[in-house]
């Protein structure tokens, strides 16, 4: 992070990898040992978007995401605004792995 971006509160910093849009249905379990049903709205090798319980996550909290097709993706929350949160990865995703998910949601929606 910058020290710019540290030193200047909710400032988003931009994402170097271009997101696709998804409507995955997970289990987000918490650091605090919580866990909620969420959707994935969007996804990219970076990090991912997060729809779920207002209230449920805050910024700097360590999540594992499990969808059915996919072993558990951590991550750290970046930002919260209601019901919608934004993850970072802690490691990349492999990108044909973000090639399969992004085409096996595009032959459901189709």
């Amino acid at each position: 992070m910058s020290l710019l971006a540290a030193s200047v509160p909710n400032q988003r910093i931009p994402r170097q990898e271009l997101r696709f849009p998804v409507w995955m249905e997970a289990t987000c379990r918490t650091s605090e040992g919580g866990a909620e049903d969420v959707v994935l709205s969007d996804i990219s090798v970076d990090g991912c978007g997060l729809v779920g319980k207002d209230g449920m996550l805050q910024p700097g909290q360590l999540v594992i995401m499990r969808m059915h097709t996919l072993e558990g993706l951590e991550g750290t929350v970046c930002w919260v605004k209601a019901r919608r949160a934004g993850v970072k990865f802690a490691r990349p995703l492999y990108r044909p792995v973000l090639d399969h998910l992004v085409r096996v949601q595009l032959t459901v929606a189709g």
